[in-house]
């Protein structure tokens, strides 16, 4: 798989975790978006309906904002 480093995994914003690779914005060559954060809580993924083949992470909104600055 063919990824582009956008933000994090030592990308183009790679100082937002001391430089390391989290949190994270790739893009791979199929058109999907791959994100890096922290996982959930049980008690924060108690509120959500979520598949059991799909799951949430949190990223701070500074980091979102920076991608959406990027596009």
């Amino acid at each position: 798989m063919k990824l582009t480093k956008i933000i994090g995994e030592q990308g183009p914003q790679h100082g937002l975790c001391m430089n390391g690779g989290c949190p994270a914005f790739l893009f791979t060559e199929d058109n999907r978006v791959l994100i890096q954060g922290s996982r959930l809580t049980d008690s924060e993924k108690a509120t959500l309906a979520t598949p059991a083949h799909e799951d949430f992470v949190a990223i701070p909104r500074e980091v979102f904002d920076k991608l959406t600055g990027h596009l």
